[in-house]
């Protein structure tokens, strides 16, 4: 698959996107007092449409799918029409499975409780079955459908920076894209891509947005938006003031609620661009990031990278080639092998320095300096100390690079 950011290629082919689960929907408000009746396994089921049931089994009669209800729908109803025939039940239930729904939510006006063959076949097709006592139909009907309609908003903007920084456009494509993402911002923005220190779900990074577009009057030079697994601010102005970009994004991310939930994000910048560059600020922003990442800093300027943005943006297939030829000696070697890999690994982050990678792996620096030299003996090719060095920090950044890749699209699934 062809790169998308550099450092965040997809080689799995998935497409990325949002989804609301039926786990999720019961966070919102008013669905707090909604209790599991069975169908425990489904919880993950996907949710996309929000609906009312109740007059269509009248009569025992078998609604049309197309007439009713639709794929991925949490539906709710009161089963009005069993009040007086609950052999019903069981059939209703069978036939909105077999249409897709997601799962139903039933109000005890008619039944406290539901019949045992019910509970039962729930609970072993995995049919999301609840119970509520007073909520309101409009109420929940209203917060699931905005809900609803937030996390497709997420998803259109998630297929829009896909489309911005996967493909090489014509300045006026991107100024058409960028305007596209979000129509208020100015000629200059700079990029900001921020990772925490702990992974957010798909529903939770959605209501941190939401609460930034509620509250965005303290912050409207900035833009913000989920992708991938963190969160990407733009801000925008009508000049390339430095400061004034720094500003902006740390309001941005006291605006979404970041700065008081107490952890750590790791931030990557992009220089600052024109409304016909922003694909490159973006692009830049995520690298930095992940530049951040794997050097265990905290933030990082695109222009600050070096060397190492030109690894995390090189052609995947050919970093793989250069990092698996170059240590490929020390893959045959079994545990000794993996302890070789391991101070390479931290005499490169200690750019060097015994003493440092002595005191990270808790060794003695005699101990190092014995193996360091069983890796010259594998891996040198004569060509001097100077030159080996280089090659061989070459080589572990370009390892750390894609396996930090791997792990990220593992996490993806």
């Amino acid at each position: 698959m062809q790169n998308r950011t550099g450092s965040i290629s997809r080689e799995d082919g998935e497409e990325h996107h949002m989804a609301i689960t039926v786990k999720n929907v019961l966070e919102l408000p008013s669905l707090k007092e909604f209790r599991l009746a069975a169908g425990k396994k489904g919880l993950d089921h996907i949710v996309e449409k929000a609906g009312i049931v109740d007059y269509e089994f009248a009569d025992g009669a078998v609604p049309s799918s197309a007439d009713a209800f639709e794929q991925n729908s949490f539906v709710i109803g009161t089963l009005l029409f069993a009040k007086d025939r609950p052999e019903w039940i069981l059939q209703a239930l069978q036939t909105l499975r077999s249409y897709g729904v997601s799962a139903l939510a039933v109000k005890t006006v008619f039944f406290r409780q539901l019949p045992p063959e019910v509970l039962r076949y729930a609970d072993e097709t995995g049919f999301p079955l609840f119970l509520f006592d007073h909520s309101y139909f409009e109420d929940v009907i209203a917060e699931l459908r905005e809900a609803l309609k937030g996390d497709q908003t997420a998803q259109r903007e998630h297929r829009l920076l896909d489309e911005l920084i996967g493909k090489r456009h014509s300045s006026e494509e991107v100024r058409r894209l960028a305007l596209e993402l979000h129509a208020h911002l100015r000629q200059w923005n700079r990029a900001f891509f921020c990772v925490g220190d702990r992974e957010y779900d798909d529903w939770e990074a959605a209501r941190i947005l939401n609460f930034f577009a509620l509250n965005a009057e303290r912050s409207q030079e900035t833009a913000a938006f989920v992708y991938e697994d963190g969160f990407l601010f733009l801000v925008s102005d009508v000049e390339k003031a430095e400061e004034r970009f720094r500003i902006g994004f740390e309001n941005g991310i006291r605006t979404a609620g970041l700065a008081e939930k107490g952890e750590t994000l790791t931030v990557g910048r992009g220089k600052v661009y024109g409304l016909e560059e922003l694909d490159r600020g973006v692009r830049e922003a995520i690298t930095a990031c992940r530049g951040a990442l794997l050097l265990g800093k905290k933030d990082m300027d695109y222009a600050e990278m070096g060397f190492l943005r030109i690894l995390m943006e090189a052609d995947r297939s050919a970093l793989r080639s250069c990092a698996e030829d170059f240590l490929s000696p020390l893959r045959g070697d079994g545990e000794t092998g993996a302890m070789l890999w391991k101070t390479a690994e931290a005499y490169v982050r200690a750019k060097g320095d015994i003493g440092s990678t002595s005191e990270a792996l808790f060794l003695h620096p005699n101990t190092v300096r014995y193996r360091l030299g069983k890796i010259r003996e594998k891996l040198d090719k004569g060509e001097g100390e100077y030159l080996f060095f280089q090659n061989l920090s070459t080589a572990v950044w370009a390892r750390r690079i894609i396996e930090s890749e791997r792990a990220r699209r593992r996490n993806d699934r």
